[in-house]
């Protein structure tokens, strides 16, 4: 995202432990090539790279020289590992006062879940929002279907993004960097609203509606006289209404 933005943006890697969308399916077929998987072009489009081994003492020097560039760092190794590297905020804001640094992690660097690894997917069975996707369940037998992409990736990363804005605005007044602990089950949550304010109020827990919509209508897939032909309507005013009824 933040490349799509202007930004320049350096990815450090391990040789080792290489990111494992290179090695996912590639683009002509069996080319073994991990430059060739899709996901791993789509979601680092604009990015530059370079690969560190951490554990060696020049590799977090070269860490700390990129730093002192840098406006903005973002990781997201499990709580506590930045600090062990010696690579924690405290010690990168001597470097650059007006670093700013975003941890992510599935829970937050603080709380009772801190520890609990997780990824995307988890998150979306922890936020409950998991629970809500399906089909409208005809008897209680009826299970959630639940995401099946990383949504709480993207949750995380669209937060982060707006955190870090704010906190670049806010240096344009105090010269200071910032420190921002994300937290993935968190920013997810907040996709939650309307089940967690239903639940307050009425004790209802939200189940999957399939395609209803509690504001709009009609909103759904409709069949058409060709066999197996679908067609998506959703209206949500009375201008669409007319429109759809003039159509």
């Amino acid at each position: 995202i933040l490349a799509d933005m202007g930004a320049e943006v350096i990815k450090v890697e391990s040789h080792k432990r290489m990111d494992y969308m290179r090695l996912g399916r590639p683009i002509i077929g069996d080319d073994p090539d991990p430059e060739q998987n899709p996901m791993f072009h789509n979601v680092n489009r604009g990015k530059l790279s370079i690969t560190l081994n951490t554990k060696e003492p020049e590799a977090l020097r070269l860490v700390k020289e990129l730093v002192s560039h840098c406006d903005i760092l973002i990781e997201n190794f499990s709580p506590g590992v930045m600090g062990r590297l010696g690579l924690s905020y405290e010690v990168l804001k001597n470097i650059n006062p007006k670093l700013v640094m975003v941890s992510i992690s599935s829970n937050g660097q603080s709380g009772p879940l801190r520890d609990l690894r997780a990824y995307a997917p988890s998150i979306g069975a922890l936020s409950g929002l998991d629970s809500t996707i399906g089909y409208k369940p005809a008897n209680t037998t009826s299970r959630p279907l639940g995401l099946k992409h990383a949504y709480g990736d993207i949750c995380g990363a669209l937060h982060s993004v707006f955190a870090i804005l704010s906190a670049l605005y806010k240096r344009l007044e105090t010269g200071q960097g910032q420190y921002i602990d994300l937290s993935m089950l968190r920013a997810t949550v907040s996709t939650m609203g309307a089940g967690l304010m239903e639940y307050e109020m009425t004790g209802r827990v939200l189940t999957p509606q399939g395609n209803y919509d509690p504001t709009m209508a009609p909103y759904g897939n409709y069949p058409c006289s060709e066999p197996d032909s679908w067609i998506s309507i959703a209206v949500r005013t009375e201008e669409e209404w007319q429109g759809l009824k003039e159509a």
